[in-house]
């Protein structure tokens, strides 16, 4: 592709992608440990599923607070 110069920047793109996506699955694992799952329950959620009962959460916990003042 571009030369051995070509082959040192695509390596660069592929390690800083892989940084993301690791640093991403932190970021969903804490996440998922802030929900108030069992661990079973919690390590087979995929993003979405962490994103949708985070959602859910976050607004029962806003409307029982309302209810509860």
């Amino acid at each position: 592709r571009g030369g051995v110069g070509g082959r040192r920047e695509e390596d660069e793109v592929r390690e800083a992608a892989r940084k993301r996506r690791r640093v991403e699955s932190d970021v969903f694992g804490d996440l998922s440990r802030l929900l108030p799952l069992q661990s079973s329950i919690r390590s087979h959620l995929d993003k979405p599923s962490v994103i949708r009962l985070t959602l859910s959460y976050i607004r029962l916990h806003t409307l029982l607070k309302v209810l509860w003042t």
